[in-house]
């Protein structure tokens, strides 16, 4: 029945009227019976029954606004009910999917379905909180490191457990000579735009920071037509940056600056891009990023000269020229290069998958019962 609803909700979704909203269009996609029959093929054991745990309560964030429907989705296909709390903050794409979402569940044949969800928005209240935690199978809580810790306070009961998504951040790996070859650069800045801007860099898929792979002379001359390239698509876009996010580009430089990382600024239109020269160093202090297209960039010769970035916090790594040898090795040396939960190519840095962080999403919402 999950299954009918959902592929139901994407015909719905996919109408002309939502494709006002790239991230509607992306959330219809996944939700389309061809995408859930292969997410299907992933749980199917011989000797085993896979059943939701009961009770899933989501705390969903507001930076990225579907993320409630992806994380509900995911619990309602593994067979559990769903209590998810909205983000009090305005979305008017949030509110088309409730919509829609309330004109499905209206169906008389999704009656069963509608029972077991349950959507609601409130203000932070450890009340609550410990009422939810008291029903809660299941408990996932997107939203950062000091979310996880409030929402923490509540107890579970002794076989409930957290499914946590604390603060993360995002790069982007460029092999220069690769994309010096490419003949389509506007469709990369497109690809690399709707991983950004989309969100504002807000989400933490979003590249925060791009590693470029090459001699000095070919990555300067990628930097340059990249740089253009997604000037052009920004202004076609119609981005604005805000001028908070302008000043506060400013205060991250001089923060560089002051730590003894010798930013050099590289660009002052579109973008304010910085580049330091020395990795991780500058990805381990969350407070360099920014968002409004603020980027740090350092070259490295070749992939093996990467340093180590052994980072919990690392969660994407997009890329582009790279083949996928290459990549498992980063993830395989030991010490690993890249402690990274996603490695996909630029373009698909938002794209949902019920593998996330690292977690099987379904996997871990299920109980699997053993009949032999």
């Amino acid at each position: 029945m999950v299954v009918e609803m959902l592929s139901a909700f994407s015909k719905i979704l996919m109408k002309d009227e939502a494709h006002a909203y790239p991230d509607v269009v992306s959330l219809g996609f996944f939700c389309r019976r061809a995408n859930l029959s292969i997410v299907a093929r992933r749980y199917t054991l011989n000797d085993a029954i896979r059943i939701g745990r009961g009770h899933s309560v989501h705390y969903t964030p507001s930076n990225v606004p579907l993320n409630f429907c992806y994380s509900m989705i995911a619990a309602l296909l593994a067979g559990n009910s769903c209590v998810v709390r909205l983000s009090n903050k305005a979305s008017v794409v949030t509110e088309f999917v409730v919509e829609k979402l309330n004109a499905i569940l209206s169906r008389s044949e999704f009656e069963a379905l509608r029972n077991r969800i349950f959507l609601f928005r409130s203000q932070a209240d450890d009340k609550l909180n410990q009422a939810l935690g008291d029903i809660a199978d299941i408990r996932i809580i997107w939203g950062g490191d000091q979310t996880v810790r409030n929402i923490r306070k509540a107890s579970l009961k002794p076989h409930a457990y957290d499914i946590t998504f604390p603060d993360r951040y995002s790069i982007c790996l460029i092999a220069a000579k690769e994309y010096l070859e490419e003949n389509d650069k506007r469709g990369i800045a497109t690809a690399f735009y709707n991983d950004t801007f989309v969100f504002d860099q807000n989400a933490c898929s979003s590249p925060k920071a791009i590693l470029w792979i090459g001699d000095q002379v070919s990555v300067s001359r990628a930097q340059e037509l990249f740089w253009n390239q997604l000037d052009q698509q920004m202004r076609r876009k119609g981005y604005k940056c805000p001028a908070s996010k302008t000043n506060e580009k400013l205060t991250k430089i001089a923060g560089l600056a002051v730590s003894g990382l010798e930013p050099r600024v590289s660009r002052s239109n579109m973008t304010g891009n910085v580049i330091v020269n020395t990795m991780p160093e500058a990805l381990e202090n969350a407070d360099n990023f920014t968002g409004g297209g603020y980027f740090l960039q350092v070259q490295f010769e070749h992939l093996a000269a990467l340093p180590v970035i052994n980072d919990h916090r690392l969660q994407t790594v997009t890329h582009f020229g790279f083949a996928q040898t290459e990549l498992e090795a980063l993830v395989l040396s030991v010490p690993t290069k890249l402690s990274a939960e996603r490695l996909v190519k630029i373009g698909n840095a938002t794209a949902f998958d019920v593998i996330w962080d690292g977690y099987d999403l379904i996997g871990q919402m299920s109980k699997f019962v053993l009949v032999q």
